[in-house]
């Protein structure tokens, strides 16, 4: 056991000289990576400027609800919507358009995943509560309609 002892001790040395100049160089500094070059980044581009062929949809589609032609906006929004899914102002423009073919359960979904894709857009996600609270008068549900009313009165 004493001869283990010598050998152990004799030895301990080796693994520390091996790692010497790398310790020496990390405490050193000269081991951390060279400083690279701060590059400033454009803006990302906001969604209204990304995709103009769906924002001229949208406003083909405003204006032939404006009109009344509900079909035919719903065919306009649904090619917009093929081009760019993610436009939570698409899924509203779809909402209103569901509120007013009297469909109030399919224009709740439609302003929940507007909400959902809106992000910091208070304006929209605004504009979805109300709409929100007239389709749910429209189907008789005053308790829901009354949350969706707390929950736009709470957007600033």
């Amino acid at each position: 056991m004493n001869s283990y002892k010598k050998r152990k001790e004799k030895y301990w040395l080796i693994p520390t000289l091996m790692f010497l100049p790398l310790w020496l160089t990390l405490l050193l500094g000269g081991g951390c990576a060279p400083r690279q070059k701060i590059v400033n980044y454009p803006h990302p581009v906001k969604k209204q400027d990304k995709n103009t062929a769906s924002n001229r949809l949208l406003k083909d589609a405003e204006q032939t609800m404006a009109a009344g032609q509900y079909s035919q906006a719903e065919i306009l929004l649904e090619r917009a919507l093929r081009i760019d899914s993610s436009n939570e102002e698409l899924w509203h423009a779809m909402a209103q358009l569901k509120l007013a073919e009297n469909q109030p359960s399919q224009s709740v979904q439609f302003c929940l995943k507007s909400n959902s894709l809106a992000g910091n857009n208070t304006r929209i996600i605004r504009s979805n509560w109300i709409m929100m609270e007239k389709a749910y008068l429209r189907m008789g549900d005053k308790k829901l309609a009354a949350q969706a009313q707390q929950q736009y009165m709470a957007i600033h």
